[in-house]
């Protein structure tokens, strides 16, 4: 949902608190197999401050748009699996309160994106893959590839040296470039969509 509701547009922020605009849920029921209902709680952080969230019309066409992808859990071998597994780990970044774990959110999705584990989870390959999409941001001969292969440095130094310097500039732009990503690949998706009596 809260993909649905930015999607192609720009979000940037500046603070230490979550960048969703959606608060995630505390609580969720489902279906059992058997026919009986059932539930639990998701564990969340506490904000100071929580905004108010109305669905409104364009949101709801949104979402109508886009929801009846994800409508059945997809074969772990196909694109929609890809798509559904980055949407989650969105969501996940877009909920990170300080920006080192948003920034680490951000490059755990832009792994997912560039298919990082066929290539044993080479920061390089990664680098390269979403660097690959820097013409749709504008930013052809920009030194955009320089600024990815920094931003995997600094995550290697997040993870391996415990060091989090990291701004808001930092965060904006590694998720614009996810974002640039996912939304390619979700057009890609939809326009290598089989026609109507083949198989998914």
């Amino acid at each position: 949902m809260e993909y649905c509701f930015s999607f192609n547009q720009w979000s940037f922020s500046s603070h230490q608190k979550p960048r969703r605009k959606i608060p995630h849920p505390h609580w969720y029921i489902f279906h059992k197999s058997t026919g009986s209902l059932d539930g639990g709680h998701f564990e969340t952080e506490e904000y100071d401050q929580a905004t108010p969230f109305d669905l409104n019309v364009v949101g709801f066409e949104r979402l109508q748009q886009i929801a009846h992808i994800l409508a059945n859990e997809p074969d772990q071998s196909s694109t929609i699996s890809i798509i559904s597994d980055c949407l989650r780990l969105y969501v996940q970044a877009m909920d990170e309160r300080f920006r080192y774990a948003c920034f680490l959110a951000f490059w755990q999705l832009a792994e997912a994106l560039t298919l990082s584990e066929t290539r044993r989870g080479d920061t390089a390959d990664v680098v390269k893959r979403l660097a690959w999409h820097g013409e749709r941001l504008g930013l052809k001969a920009s030194g955009y590839t320089e600024t990815l292969k920094t931003y995997s440095k600094k995550r290697n130094d997040i993870v391996h040296r415990g060091i989090r310097e990291v701004e808001d500039g930092d965060v904006n732009l590694l998720k614009s470039a996810c974002e640039t990503a996912l939304q390619w690949l979700m057009k890609q998706h939809v326009k290598c969509a089989p026609r109507v009596g083949q198989k998914r």
